[in-house]
């Protein structure tokens, strides 16, 4: 038998520290016969198999049963390393300060992102049999427009899951289409709430307080409105009641129900039966509420059977949906199946109906905590080992006493986890301190999370102290429990940890290269966000406010805003460009077969002079043109490679259709980037319609912008003093379209400062050490003629060398850091510079000289007389 194919020795060394004496033998042979018969199934995997077999053997009639006289011996033994570790704490007060200061900053990260990950495991938790609900999703596929994942899906595709699909409990389908005014009396409220089908209260467990949860969304024009909008609607009893909604509907509060708590993804105000919104759609000629490809704004939440499996639904879904893809022509939806507990974190779908964070976006966080707790740790062995010569003769004395290594080894990692503990009452100071900054990266990070501490999160923050010590203190914990005792107690100065390598150098590479990675990231990816913010799209956003009409008459409010001397131009739109909204339809040129998808966007005849958008072809539109029997549009050039109609002037006049409506390109956009740099400019066209204004766009005088926005609330306030005035600058939209980049930028670069911050104390650590080791030849040296300024050179040349090595190794792995995950997802990237891989070198080469050289500098100060006096 050749160590080939052994199961690993340190499971069988775990089988038979807890296994009994009487059994050990037989279980350990079969274990290994199970081995060997793995080996030649699986190969290398029956090492695996064989550590989980170990592991799934740890059982009541296994295990040894435990001495009270070892017990006793094992406390007493713990107690005695505790104090021993105590004392040995305030022996090295500088090492054991930078040790716990350094730890304490890393782990209240660490406790920043337990506390956060504990509140995301709570997210939806509230629901009943949470784990049989499940969230259908669509993903649009189109072989010229790519994949688009969703979370919506069709009214359709509900109501005939509910119909055929068996073994579900009970469905409930969504929309999110309602918004506008609640009032009753004199009080009115804005409000954003959901159209939902009876069965709400069936699938989920948000609490009616008042009203029967059967029937309160069963009729049409009934509405279930949250205590709060209860409490500004009504002074008295509200069920019952009629309420006006948008001025020309009228419902019925047929039920009262609790705020849906800060742990839900679904937020709502109120609820209006579906049945009403499929009743206005049934008067329409071809209901589009009903289509198939309507998947944008519906959701469709089930219920399952426990005895149904998921497998089984999806396959009915998919039976559906190979049916209605037989009514396409260019493209096809797919549907899928997520569960409640999925969907935050989860994947990164489009149209979630209320607060989403990504999986990618909680490894991201994650990832960059593991590494500012392993620079920490490598503070902790790296200052551990350098002073670790010094306790050889401890170690060597307690050898010949009887002492074993692994006692050795307990020693020292209970001093590891003590110094972990202290850290801990520490990093919770600073814990509080970091919280606010870390809520307001990001405005959705404070509608996910509050991370409040409590005393459940108590026993997740004592295990990862013990962690954080058990990692920090293995490595020094193992070096010294192997040292040989003879030659320890013959002379100290021989001890070698390593034979071919300096693990010490190793980790100030290692730390230092991880300073660097994070200081060219957090410069990389402020150029990105500074190139994406003021990224060319070819018309004017400086000084222009876009202010959201929230329903009211664009009109009205163009003629009273016009009257403020501050505001020069004001046209309409239906959406803010360039920010990630899209609105899209069907267009068609001479093939009737032949439709592709294109955004747009309504405008006014102002918009185009308003943000000097430039024609390649044709002219603006005209006042009245959307009251022409053909109205006029303006399309961009990937319209006319899409549809074949030729250079822009030969476009001109060309009849197309768009929404099933004939329209005349009058002209044609020339490099208008009406989307972000995240995707390349797709087929776009502007429409003349000003009636589907939801904007007005003012272009301010910049010399009277101090007193703009108090100026338009005091417009706004006598035209409408039910809302709130909604009004942005342009500028400031498009940066909170990037915000991801600033939210990056920020956190890694506060984690940048944090990691310097551990290293700098480390390499100051280590420089003392190294120092005073060298106090005897720094003395003689100066004695036979050496300057200062020879002893700095010849002393820092080895840690300048390490911060060269790190330099090396930090450059590529920060070229590909920004490579892969940043600069990948833009189309159009800020070109790669060398400056921001300039200045993350020359500042970490900056620090590290400053602490070397201060330190070097002041021992060759010393008198060596004093130095040498002594030996």
């Amino acid at each position: 038998m050749t160590d080939f194919n052994s199961p690993p020795r340190w499971a069988t060394r775990l089988l038979k520290w807890y296994c009994r004496s009487e059994i050990f033998e037989d279980l350990a042979g079969d274990l290994e016969e199970c081995y060997h018969e793995n080996w030649e199934l699986y190969g290398k995997k029956a090492n695996l198999i064989y550590v989980i077999d170990v592991f799934k053997f740890i059982r009541f009639y296994t295990v040894k049963n435990p001495k009270m006289g070892s017990i006793i011996h094992s406390l007493r033994l713990l107690s005695n390393y505790s104090k021993t570790s105590v004392r040995n704490i305030f022996r090295n007060p500088l090492f054991s300060s930078i040790n716990i200061f350094g730890l304490a900053i890393c782990m209240s990260i660490g406790l920043l992102v337990i506390a956060f990950l504990f509140e995301l495991s709570n997210f939806d938790g509230f629901h009943e049999d949470k784990e049989n609900i499940y969230r259908v999703i669509s993903t649009y596929q189109s072989p010229r427009n790519g994949t688009l994942e969703l979370a919506t899906s069709s009214v359709l595709l509900g109501q005939k899951m509910e119909e055929q699909t068996p073994g579900i409990k009970s469905l409930v389908i969504l929309n999110r289409t309602l918004s506008g005014d609640v009032k009753k009396g004199n009080n009115a409220v804005p409000i954003r709430g959901l159209y939902a089908s009876k069965s709400f209260f069936d699938v989920l467990s948000f609490p009616l307080i008042q009203g029967n949860p059967k029937t309160a969304l069963q009729q049409p024009n009934t509405i279930v409105i949250t205590t709060t909008l209860a409490k500004k609607l009504f002074d008295d009893e509200p069920l019952g009641q009629i309420v006006e909604f948008n001025d020309d509907k009228h419902f019925e509060v047929t039920g009262i129900v609790e705020d849906p708590p800060m742990n839900s993804h679904i937020k709502f105000e109120a609820l209006v039966s579906l049945q009403t919104l499929e009743n206005e759609a049934q008067n329409e000629e071809n209901p589009r509420l009903y289509r198939w490809s309507s998947m944008w704004d519906s959701y469709v939440y089930l219920k399952k059977e426990v005895n149904t499996s998921e497998d089984q639904i999806y396959s009915s879904m998919q039976q559906i949906a190979d049916i209605e893809n037989k009514t396409l022509q260019t493209y096809t939806i797919e549907v899928g199946l997520q569960k409640l507990s999925e969907i935050l974190p989860g994947k990164n779908l489009s149209n979630q109906i209320g607060p989403a964070f990504q999986t990618s976006q909680l490894y991201f966080i994650i990832g960059l905590t593991l590494i500012i707790l392993i620079s920490a740790c490598f503070n902790y062995t790296n200052l551990s080992l350098a002073r670790s010569i010094r306790r050889a003769k401890e170690i060597g004395v307690r050898k010949v006493l009887g002492a074993k290594k692994g006692q050795i080894f307990g020693q020292f990692i209970i001093e590891a986890i003590t110094i972990a503990l202290i850290s801990l009452s520490f990093s919770l100071i600073f814990f509080y301190l970091i919280k606010p900054y870390f809520l307001s990266l990001d405005e959705s990070m404070s509608e996910l999370v509050k991370l409040n501490t409590n005393w459940n999160l108590l026993p997740y923050f004592l295990l990862f102290a013990i962690l954080i010590g058990l990692l920090a203190g293995f490595m020094p914990s193992i070096l010294m429990s192997r040292l040989q005792t003879l030659l320890v107690l013959k002379d100290t100065g021989k001890v070698k940890l390593f034979k071919q390598f300096n693990f010490r150098k190793t980790l100030i590479v290692l730390q230092f290269a991880i300073c660097i990675v994070l200081i060219i990231s957090t410069i990389g990816l402020y150029r990105q966000y500074q190139h994406a913010v003021l990224f060319d799209l070819g018309y004017q956003t400086e000084y222009v406010v876009n202010v959201d009409l929230q329903g009211n008459d664009p009109e009205i409010l163009s003629d009273a805003f016009a009257t403020l001397p501050a505001v020069k131009e004001v046209s309409n739109s239906q959406m803010i460009m360039s920010t990630g909204d899209v609105i899209s339809t069907r267009a068609k040129y001479n093939d009737p077969l032949d439709s592709a998808r294109v955004e747009f966007n309504a405008v006014d005849e102002h918009y185009l002079p308003l943000h000097n958008i430039e024609l390649a072809a044709g002219k603006n539109f005209g006042a009245r043109d959307y009251l022409k029997e053909i109205p006029s549009v303006i399309v961009n050039a990937p319209f006319l490679q899409r549809f074949n109609i030729g250079s822009p002037n030969e476009a001109i006049d060309e009849i197309i259709l768009l929404d099933g409506q004939k329209m005349q390109i009058i002209g044609v956009l020339e490099n208008l980037h009406h989307s972000t740099i995240f995707s390349p400019i797709h087929a776009f066209a502007l429409v003349h319609d000003p009636t589907a204004a939801k904007y007005l766009n003012l272009k301010i005088d910049p010399t009277q912008s101090m007193t703009l926005m108090s100026n338009l609330n005091d417009v706004w306030k006598k035209i409408d003093p039910v809302h709130t005035l909604n009004a942005e600058y342009f500028d400031d939209r498009i940066k909170s379209t990037y915000e991801e980049y600033a939210v990056m930028m920020k956190m890694v670069g506060f984690l940048a400062c944090i990691a310097i911050l551990i290293a700098a104390m480390g390499l100051l650590g280590i420089t003392i050490y190294h120092v005073e080791t060298k106090l005897r030849e720094i003395g003689i040296r100066k004695t036979f003629g050496a300057s200062e300024n020879q002893l700095v050179l010849h002393f820092s040349r080895g840690f300048l060398i390490l911060l060269f090595i790190s330099a090396i190794l930090a450059t590529p792995a920060s070229y590909y850091f920004l490579d892969s995950f940043v600069i990948s997802q833009l189309t159009y990237p800020a070109s790669k510079q060398y400056i921001e891989f300039s200045l993350g070198l020359i500042l970490i080469f900056s620090l590290g000289f400053l602490i070397i050289f201060w330190q070097i500098r002041l021992a060759a100060k010393r008198n060596p007389v004093e130095v040498l006096k002594n030996e």
